[in-house]
């Protein structure tokens, strides 16, 4: 008589039951796990550890696109191998898929946005010049700011930059004269690298931030504000009521062609003065009570987590948008996968229409467009 002896099965791996069929999702398991293991890292130390600004600023097309990408990968392995057991890539890439949403900066709520503009809202326009259109031929440059018609301006590099200098080429650009002259009933304030205009009076321009200690020491040398104040508030007398317009440019997190040896210490040092103009703007925007505007070039992207105080007061004008993933920079490239430049409004200020816009040549930024109101009207619009 024969006995059959029964061999053991072999031990199943822990996310599926066919062997032949263990390395492809294995892979995909590895790469999920990875992935998920950054989208966390993401949301727990950026904006609170400095270091993390770096591979915090990952494109925000890339932490939407990994996961779709492993989830794709995850049902093309489940077609072709029909006993595959995907579920655990499946499961990773659909929570760094959660994760990733608001990190994105998707802006959902554009996809179901009115945009239709009353009349009487104010116009504004904010865009990064590039070094006050240095590039292009100043009457160019000026005819395509003109050309805008904007109610308000908040422009931002009202400077020139000398690239033998490296990181320290900010130099004074003295246009005050032909600003005035090219934009004729306009407010003109400058503070910096920072330049306002508009059609309503300026009743008020307190200090923001780092600027305070410099307007409180009546320090006005010029590379000394152009450091500490990336924060130009006007209060602007609009139908009647005040209402708060910020002109923003925070500095880069890296500086570019910086040694090897001296990055960390830079970055540091960058990023700790990033943070004390963010909380400065932070807490200005919630000790003002008036309607508020704030827009610029911030040099952050929602992943990176300087944002999320200033998010978590404010409405992001891009709700009024007519994309769901807004970018701004590098414009005209084909790499143009960053949100730089962002608006805000608060305290009553409703953005109707949000546009990111052609710069024509004029810059790196795209223009930032916005057709705003408060609580009493008062622009050109209509």
């Amino acid at each position: 008589m024969v006995t059959l002896r029964r061999f053991p099965q072999p031990k199943r791996s822990w996310f599926l039951a066919d062997r032949a069929a263990t390395w492809p999702v294995r892979l995909l398991a590895g790469a999920g796990a990875l992935w998920l293991l950054f989208c966390l890292l993401q949301e727990a130390l950026a904006g609170r550890v400095w270091f993390w600004v770096v591979p915090g600023a990952a494109p925000p097309p890339v932490l939407l696109g990994v996961p779709v990408l492993l989830l794709a990968a995850a049902l093309a392995v489940r077609l072709r191998r029909s006993r595959s057991r995907v579920r655990w890539p499946a499961l990773m890439g659909v929570l760094s898929l959660a994760v990733g949403l608001d990190q994105s900066g998707l802006t959902l709520a554009a996809a179901t946005a009115d945009r239709t503009v009353p009349p009487g809202a104010i116009h504004v326009v904010a865009q990064n010049t590039e070094y006050w259109g240095s590039d292009v031929d100043p009457d160019r440059f000026y005819a395509y700011l003109k050309a805008q018609h904007a109610d308000v301006y908040l422009l931002q590099e009202y400077l020139h930059w000398d690239e033998s200098a490296g990181a320290d080429g900010a130099r004074e650009v003295a246009d005050t004269a032909r600003l005035k002259r090219e934009f004729p009933g306009y407010q003109v304030v400058t503070r910096g690298e920072l330049v306002t205009l508009s059609r309503f009076p300026v009743v008020a321009q307190p200090p923001v931030g780092p600027d305070r200690a410099l307007r409180a020491a009546g320090d006005e040398d010029w590379a000394h504000v152009f450091a500490g104040a990336k924060v130009l508030r006007t209060d602007l007398a609009v139908g009647g009521s005040v209402v708060s317009f910020y002109n923003v440019h925070m500095l880069v997190p890296v500086a570019y062609g910086m040694p090897l040896q001296d990055f960390p210490a830079d970055v540091h040092r960058r990023q700790r003065d990033r943070r004390a103009q963010f909380d400065g703007l932070t807490e200005d925007v919630r000790a003002n009570a008036n309607p508020l505007f704030i827009a610029g070039d911030f040099n952050t992207n929602a992943g990176m987590g300087d944002l999320n105080g200033l998010r978590g007061l404010t409405q992001d004008a891009a709700d009024a948008g007519d994309t769901v993933l807004p970018m701004s920079w590098d414009a005209g490239s084909r790499h143009d996968w960053w949100r730089f430049d962002w608006a805000f409004t608060a305290h009553g200020a409703r953005t109707h229409r949000y546009a990111l816009s052609s710069p024509e040549g004029t810059s790196d930024h795209l223009r930032q467009d916005a057709w705003i109101s408060g609580p009493a009207s008062g622009g050109t619009h209509g």
